[in-house]
């Protein structure tokens, strides 16, 4: 599987933080950024991403919410085109290595996916611990001819209209996390947005959507659901 680099992460957490302070934290809505990010790939010619995201973020200020969300999306389509062809293959793509990178201490953000909150590691804990859980679940399920599967997703279905629980705590803590700047953060929404693989296509499509999580106040429900 394959990711965009830690220095590519890190280049996307200041357009992201950046962009946070001119909207005053007012984000978008995940439907809407979406759809705009999947339509600006076909409109937008690639460019390189430094100099075409400076450009439009520099030609956001003093404009309304509407014009600044559009031309955000401007930003970010560029952005997603250069990840795409200069994705990193076979160093980082588990949750377990995610996991270390959060324990690391004073780590080159250049080089390697830095947690910058101090909240990563608890969180891609819960998220590895429940996964592992639910593999035992569905073990068990398989081995009482689904029985206790079922029963174990109807429970699951109802935990899902109940606010505060821990998995929706979670993934709203790991997506203001991402906009706050933190690369291990936003390394786990690419990684939770898709199946991953550096030859097949695809890739671009995923980073729309975790470009899209990341960037709307909504976009946290998109990302448990992941999950």
């Amino acid at each position: 599987m394959s990711l965009p680099t830690p220095a590519q992460l890190q280049e996307l957490s200041k357009l992201v933080v950046e962009h946070g302070k001119l909207i005053n934290g007012k984000w978008y809505s995940y439907k809407t950024m979406k759809q705009t990010l999947d339509r600006m790939a076909g409109d937008i010619a690639f460019s390189a991403a430094g100099s075409a995201a400076k450009a439009a973020l520099t030609a956001l200020s003093g404009v309304s919410t509407g014009v600044a969300f559009v031309s955000f999306g401007a930003v970010l389509t560029p952005w997603i085109a250069s990840a795409d062809i200069a994705r990193q293959a076979g160093t980082i793509f588990e949750l377990h290595d995610l996991k270390e990178y959060a324990a690391a201490k004073n780590a080159n953000s250049q080089l390697h996916y830095y947690c910058k909150c101090g909240k990563c590691f608890e969180n891609i804990k819960y998220i590895v611990d429940k996964k592992e859980r639910n593999v035992g679940r569905i073990a068990i399920g398989v081995a009482t001819l689904g029985v206790s599967a079922i029963a174990t997703s109807l429970y699951s279905v109802a935990k899902s209209f109940q606010s505060g629980r821990p998995k929706e705590m979670v993934s709203k803590g790991i997506v203001e996390s991402a906009r706050a700047g933190c690369t291990v953060a936003i390394a786990t929404i690419f990684l939770l947005s898709g199946n991953w693989s550096f030859l097949r296509g695809g890739n671009a499509g995923i980073m729309r959507r975790a470009a899209a999580i990341l960037t709307s106040e909504d976009g946290w429900k998109e990302f448990k659901s992941s999950w």
